[in-house]
């Protein structure tokens, strides 16, 4: 009886001293997290620690690197079983990282890998919108060739083009023309990608890219909103006149190349 009682005496000293040192990681993890600490998340993630752990605010340690943009640190969390069914202010995480221009393809690809959806909605729109609108080419490509679906309108009826339009990727604008989406998409009111793409306030080149690609697959320079608003009218309120010119002489040719009957 006594050496009964010696037994279980020892295992439950050992549970609590394993549950001591669990904890001791967990909270060595959220300050990891804290800290930014690629390296000491993985030591600590290797040794043991809650991939789910709460940080002191209740939150998941994806949530806070998500939102602190430590997004070497997520990776680490969702390859080793972080939960991704989870929402950060209301937002989809996957929708959360593909909109930002540092967003990491290996990032996306870990997500896809754990369940997410690749065209997930998000809180407003796919992720794959917000990739594109934001630039985030690497991960718009990404979602694309890992499913995600390019014909998801945006609330305002603005489609994928429209956005990778606004970002000034060619090369994207390029692929999804490929692959079927009308380059003279017209969203609530009439805009189209051209007007989009026209409006930039930046990155002249890629705009202009841009623009060359959408005119040479057939889109109409001359199209109006139902406001009587055109690609011209973009550029120019955009203060690039150079480019509201060259959209003029657009448009002028093709009203030539297509007369009214």
């Amino acid at each position: 009886m006594a050496l009964s009682r010696y037994v279980r005496v020892a295992v439950l000293v050992a549970a609590a001293v394993g549950a001591g040192c669990h904890q001791y990681l967990n909270r060595s993890l959220s300050r990891a997290v804290a800290a930014n600490s690629v390296t000491e998340v993985k030591r600590l993630l290797a040794e043991g620690a809650d991939p789910n752990y709460q940080s002191g605010d209740g939150q998941s340690l994806l949530a806070v690197a998500v939102q602190k943009r430590e997004y070497a640190i997520a990776e680490e969390l969702v390859d080793r079983g972080a939960n991704i069914k989870i929402k950060i202010d209301g937002f989809d995480p996957l929708a959360l990282i593909s909109a930002v221009p540092q967003c990491r393809p290996s990032l996306v690809r870990a997500f896809i890998k754990a369940g997410a959806d690749p065209s997930s909605p998000g809180e407003v729109d796919p992720a794959l919108y917000g990739a594109l609108l934001f630039g985030a080419n690497q991960c718009a490509s990404e979602l694309i060739e890992l499913g995600a679906q390019i014909d998801s309108p945006h609330i305002a009826g603005l489609t994928m083009l429209h956005a990778a339009a606004w970002g000034a990727s060619p090369e994207l604008v390029l692929m999804l023309i490929n692959r079927g989406l009308d380059v003279n998409a017209r969203a609530k009111k009439g805009f189209t990608p051209l007007m989009g793409a026209a409006g930039r306030h930046d990155n002249d080149d890629e705009v202009d890219n841009v623009i060359q690609v959408l005119l040479d697959h057939g889109a109409d320079p001359c199209a109006k909103t139902d406001t009587g608003f055109t690609a011209t009218a973009a550029a120019s309120r955009a203060n690039k006149e150079e480019r509201a010119t060259r959209l003029a002489a657009a448009c002028k040719s093709w009203k030539v190349a297509r007369p009214k009957p």
